[in-house]
């Protein structure tokens, strides 16, 4: 199953996100902001879905016994460590503050999605760390490298998965307006920074390269496999 899949597959539970958005109790404006903040959210969670299956396609190379294009797993890896620590889960976070103060129910909630998440920065700071050794032309064994790549792309998939399948909704079922519009205009203080505007240049170059290069590289496996085998090889 590829991102693109995934990324269906969520579609109810998007409907009814959008649904909320537009409820009777708030006006055009906060129902705005509302939207923005969960488009985002959904935005960082659509681009990082996109790196995990490069990330995914690479280790499946490797966990073939093939050569994977490290180059592609380094800037793979590293875009993704600044998308999550930067964006994403910094985007999340706002939001689970507010929640936490508003309802003790919704602990249980939280908690899973930050164990999720706990699992999956561990389990990427290890691929990371497995990937420094291999360009460093330091021996890394296959299996270990395989079950932290692993690791990572099924906790960070349950991480998205819990945030916009339980935890979304909880947060629209108890935040008030005047809080969708206070992490509104924290996100706007973030994103108008000087730091923050280049970051996302960066990142937005980064992730561009990895999947224009993902891309070219399935393309040109794709070609070899197609292409006829010269006579006098068989």
């Amino acid at each position: 199953m590829d991102w693109r899949t995934r990324s269906k597959e969520r579609r109810l539970c998007h409907a009814e996100l959008e649904a909320w958005s537009v409820a009777p109790h708030l006006s055009s404006d906060q129902g705005c902001q509302m939207r923005t903040v969960i488009q985002l959210i959904r935005r960082d969670h659509h681009e990082i879905e996109a790196l995990l299956g490069v990330l995914e396609e690479e280790c499946v190379r490797f966990g073939r016994a093939e050569r994977p294009d490290y180059e592609l797993l380094h800037e793979t890896t590293d875009c993704l460590r600044s998308l999550l620590d930067h964006f994403c889960w910094p985007r999340e976070d706002l939001l689970i503050a507010l929640v936490k103060n508003r309802k003790e129910w919704c602990d249980r909630t939280i908690a899973n999605v930050l164990a999720e998440r706990a699992v999956a920065a561990s389990s990427l700071q290890a691929l990371s760390d497995h990937l420094r050794d291999i360009l460093n032309e330091q021996r890394v064994s296959r299996q270990s490298f395989c079950e932290a790549a692993c690791k990572f792309l099924q906790h960070e998939r349950r991480q998205i998965e819990g945030v916009e399948r339980e935890f979304l909704p909880v947060a629209l079922s108890v935040l008030t307006p005047s809080d969708w519009a206070d992490v509104r205009a924290r996100q706007e203080e973030e994103e108008n920074s000087q730091v923050g505007r280049d970051l996302k240049k960066r990142l937005r170059t980064q992730r561009h390269w990895v999947l224009r290069e993902a891309a070219a590289d399935k393309n040109e496996r794709s070609r070899r496999q197609e292409s006829p085998i010269p006579e006098g090889k068989l």
